[in-house]
């Protein structure tokens, strides 16, 4: 056992390779049955995963700020109707300072017009 960082590690043999693996994985929260409401949107049953698409070794996920983070990702649909949304973390978003794209009705009836910045 040894301290790290202020946490706590634990290892019963060697679990190296193990921790490698883990450590590729991204951060994620999976919703499943149930209904949720976000937005405007119901889904029901809920098939919905919020996908960390930061480096870092926390989701931060900020769910008072959920929007922000939902409006700076991008989303796709699974063949069975579910929902993947790959986020940002929150104060990623905050250091970038990023204006909001918005969409305006002329962008949406003019195809000459270039899209918004991102």
């Amino acid at each position: 056992m040894r301290i790290v960082d202020l946490d706590l590690e634990e290892i019963y043999g060697n679990a190296n390779g193990a921790l490698t693996r883990v450590e590729q994985w991204r951060n994620f929260l999976r919703l499943r049955d149930g209904t949720i409401d976000f937005g405007r949107l119901t889904m029901q049953p809920v098939d919905l995963i919020m996908i960390d698409i930061s480096n870092d070794a926390w989701f931060d996920l900020d769910l008072v700020h959920y929007q922000e983070q939902l409006v700076n990702g991008y989303t796709r649909m699974t063949p069975q109707a579910g929902l993947q949304i790959f986020m940002p973390d929150l104060d990623e978003l905050r250091q970038q300072n990023k204006a909001d794209p918005n969409i305006s009705i002329e962008w949406l009836k003019n195809r000459n017009i270039p899209p918004p910045p991102m």
